[in-house]
């Protein structure tokens, strides 16, 4: 989420949840992370930590 600056504007976003939905949050410093070798966890490596019943459709 980070500080707020007046000079970039925010954008507001909706959703409507049923019962059972889930919501993820995550900061890129998941993606960003880096193994003791120096390897790049990446986004394509976070989806795949994610369940397949639980990733949208």
């Amino acid at each position: 989420m980070g500080p707020t600056r007046p000079d970039i504007p925010r954008r507001i976003h909706s959703a409507q949840l049923e019962p059972g939905d889930r919501v993820l949050c995550y900061t890129d410093g998941v993606v960003d992370a880096r193994s003791s070798d120096g390897e790049l966890f990446g986004e394509e490596r976070f989806v795949d930590f994610i369940p397949p019943r639980h990733r949208r459709r």
